[in-house]
């Protein structure tokens, strides 16, 4: 099956990425906003996450830290 998704950019300085997961859509929400699964998943090996803090409400704020094997 295929599924088209709009999502051009608005501007010409906004990257847009887009991903067809399969999971529940609580859960994918859950790993992009807890700073816990953020730590599990977000950096590639040997990178890793040893930070992360998110404010999910509107106007709130996000800081991920990755780190490098060296």
């Amino acid at each position: 099956m295929t599924t088209k998704l709009d999502i051009a950019p608005s501007s010409d300085r906004e990257l847009v990425l887009a991903r067809i997961i399969d999971a529940p859509r609580e859960n994918v929400y859950r790993c992009w906003t807890e700073p816990t699964l953020v730590t599990q998943w977000f950096a590639p090996k040997p990178w890793t996450t040893p930070r992360a803090e998110m404010d999910v409400r509107t106007g709130g704020s996000s800081l991920v830290v990755m780190a490098g094997p060296d």
